[in-house]
C-alpha cells in the first residue's frame, strides 16, 4: 500500500457497552468515512460476580459480529484490526467467546490493556484536534474509564479505573431507582477509584480537558437543550442534570433531551461518574471529541504514517528501567531475527521475536538464578504500551522458556497466534542466546537455519569453528537434548567435518 492508492481500512471496537464499526478510505493522507455502524450489545451485563460472561451476552456479541462481517465484506485482514476492553480484558471465559467468534467472524480479534486503550483513545483525540496545549481526555466507557495526560501526539500519563456506566448502573442503581443515596453510593465508589491517580494528575496539571463517548457526548446534548448555545460541561451544570435524574426518581421516567432510550439506561451512572471526576480532578470545564478509540485505530493503520511503533518506544522504556545490557540485547535481537527470516516470512512475528531478546533479560535486576522466570513475570504484569494481551503473553511465554530445559514446556492458549509459530520463534530465541552467552562483541561465522519438516530444525555451521569454540559446542548438543526432551528435533549439521 502507498499513499498514492485509495486504501479502505476498517476499525471495530468490541465495548462494554457497545460495539462500534468505523470503515474509511485513506487517500494521500486523509480519511473518507464509508460506514458507520453501532449495536448495543450490552456485553457488560452479561458479566457476572465471578466475572463469567452469560451465554445471552456472548450471543448478543456474536451476532453484531456477524452483521459487522457483512458490512466489512472480502477485506483482507491486513486492512482490518479489532480490538476488544474491559469486559473481555476481565471475563473469566474470554477465550470461549473469542473462539466461538472465529466461527462469525474470520479477522483477529485483540483483547487490549487499559494502558493501550487510553493510549489509542488519546491518538483518536489528538489527530482530530491538533493543538501543543497539555491536555486532559477521559473517555467513560461500559465497564471502565480511561483518564490520560498528554501534549500534542504524545500521551505523559495513562490510567484505566474499573468504573463503567453499565458497570455501576447495575450496582448502586439496582431496579433503575435514581435516589439521592444510590447518586451518592455511586459517587464515592467513583472518588475512591479516583485517589490512585488524583495527585499525580493534578501535579502534571493540563490547560484543556476533552472527553469522549457516549455518556459524555449525551450529557453535552443535554446541557445544549438546557442552556441555549452552551456547550461546555461544567460540575454546576452536571448537578443540574443529577436533580433532574432524582426528581424522576426512576429511569423508567427519565426523558432528557438528546439522550435515546438506550442510552438513558446508564446515563445516571454515567453522570455519577463524571461528577465525581469533576471533584476529584478539579475540572473547570470539559468539552467534547466525537473522535477516540476507533479514530486511534485507523490513524495507526493508515499507510505511511511515520510514526514509530509504540511498541519499539515501551522495549525500549523497560529495557531503561530495569538497566538491561543493551549491546547483549542488542546481539541476541540481531541473531535471532536472521535466524528467523531464514525459516519464517512473517514481520510481525520477526518484530515481536526481536522485542522478546531485547527483553529477555529484564528479570536479571532481581536475581540471575531463575532470571527467564523474573523476566517473564515482569513481561506478563507490566503495562507494556502498544501490545495487545496475547502479544504481551506471547513475549512472556518466549522469555519464559529461554534457557535450561524444557521438560515443563506448556504454551498457554493462543488465539492470535498457532502454537507452530511460537514454537518456532522460543526455538529460534533459545539458540541466539546460547550463540551469544560469552556476552562478548565476537563475529560469528555464517549460520544457516532451516526447517526440513515441520518440527525438524538444522542449524548448520562451519566444522572447524565447532573444533574451536568447545564451549559452544557443547552447549548446542545440550541443547538439543533440551528441544528433544519437548519433541523438538534440532539437528546440529557441522559442515566441512
Amino acid at each position: 500500500m502507498t499513499e498514492e492508492q485509495e486504501v479502505p481500512l476498517v476499525c471495530v471496537d468490541l465495548g462494554s457497552n457497545s460495539f462500534h464499526l468505523l470503515k474509511a478510505s485513506h487517500f494521500k493522507g486523509a480519511f473518507r468515512i464509508l460506514n458507520k455502524a453501532k449495536e448495543r450489545v450490552r456485553l457488560a451485563e452479561g458479566l457476572s460476580d465471578n466475572y463469567e460472561l452469560t451465554d445471552a451476552a456472548m450471543a448478543r456479541g456474536l451476532d453484531c459480529l456477524a452483521k459487522f462481517r457483512e458490512i466489512i465484506g472480502n477485506l483482507p485482514a491486513s486492512r482490518v484490526r479489532t480490538v476488544a476492553t474491559y469486559t473481555l480484558r476481565r471475563a473469566s471465559n474470554g477465550d470461549a467467546f473469542l473462539k466461538a467468534a472465529k466461527a462469525v467472524y474470520p479477522y483477529p480479534i485483540e483483547v487490549i490493556s487499559g494502558a493501550e486503550e487510553a493510549r489509542l483513545i488519546y491518538h483518536g483525540v489528538s489527530h482530530t484536534q491538533p493543538g501543543n496545549d497539555s491536555r486532559l481526555v477521559m473517555d467513560i466507557g461500559g465497564g471502565s474509564t480511561e483518564f490520560i495526560i498528554g501534549r500534542g501526539l504524545e500521551t505523559r500519563r495513562l490510567a484505566s479505573l474499573g468504573m463503567g456506566c453499565v458497570s455501576f448502573q447495575q450496582r448502586y442503581f439496582e431496579g433503575g431507582k435514581l435516589s439521592d443515596s444510590a447518586f451518592n453510593n455511586a459517587e464515592t465508589a467513583a472518588a475512591q477509584e479516583l485517589e490512585t491517580i488524583e495527585q499525580s494528575y493534578k501535579d502534571e496539571g493540563w490547560q484543556q480537558a476533552i472527553g469522549c463517548s457516549g455518556t459524555i457526548k449525551a450529557v453535552q446534548g443535554c446541557i445544549q437543550a438546557k442552556w441555549p448555545g452552551e456547550s461546555a460541561i461544567t460540575l454546576k451544570k452536571l448537578k443540574a442534570l443529577r436533580k433532574i435524574c432524582q426528581q424522576a426518581g426512576d429511569v423508567a421516567k427519565l426523558k432528557l433531551p438528546a439522550v435515546n432510550d438506550e442510552r438513558i439506561q446508564v446515563f445516571p451512572a454515567g453522570l455519577a461518574i463524571l461528577i465525581a471526576s469533576f471533584k476529584a480532578l478539579s475540572i473547570e470545564a470539559l468539552t467534547f471529541s466525537d473522535a477516540a478509540l476507533r479514530e486511534g485505530l485507523m490513524f495507526q493503520m493508515a499507510p505511511g504514517a511515520g510514526h514509530l511503533d509504540p511498541r519499539d518506544r515501551t522495549t525500549l522504556a523497560l529495557a531503561a528501567q530495569y538497566h538491561v545490557d543493551r549491546p547483549q540485547a542488542m546481539r541476541v535481537r540481531s541473531k535471532a531475527t536472521r535466524l528467523f527470516s531464514q525459516v519464517k516470512k512473517d514481520r510481525e512475528l520477526e518484530a515481536l521475536l526481536g522485542w522478546a531478546a531485547e527483553l529477555h533479560e529484564v528479570g536479571l535486576q532481581i536475581n540471575f538464578h531463575g532470571i527467564q522466570r523474573h523476566s517473564a513475570y515482569i513481561l506478563e504484569n507490566s503495562d507494556l504500551i502498544g501490545f495487545n494481551q496475547e502479544q504481551q503473553l506471547l513475549l512472556a511465554t518466549l522469555v519464559r522458556y529461554s534457557r535450561k530445559g524444557l521438560k515443563q514446556f506448556a504454551l498457554p492458549r493462543f488465539n492470535l497466534f498457532n502454537d507452530q509459530d511460537a514454537m518456532l520463534m522460543l526455538r529460534v530465541l533459545r539458540l541466539s542466546i546460547l550463540l551469544h552467552r560469552r556476552r562478548q562483541n565476537l563475529r560469528l561465522p555464517e549460520l544457516t537455519l532451516s526447517l526440513t519438516d515441520d518440527k525438524t530444525l538444522v542449524l548448520s555451521c562451519p566444522a572447524i569453528w565447532l573444533k574451536r569454540h568447545e564451549l559452544v559446542s557443547a552447549d548446542l548438543h545440550q541443547e538439543v537434548l533440551y528441544q528433544a526432551q519437548a519433541g523438538w528435533p534440532l539437528v546440529i549439521d557441522a559442515k566441512g567435518a
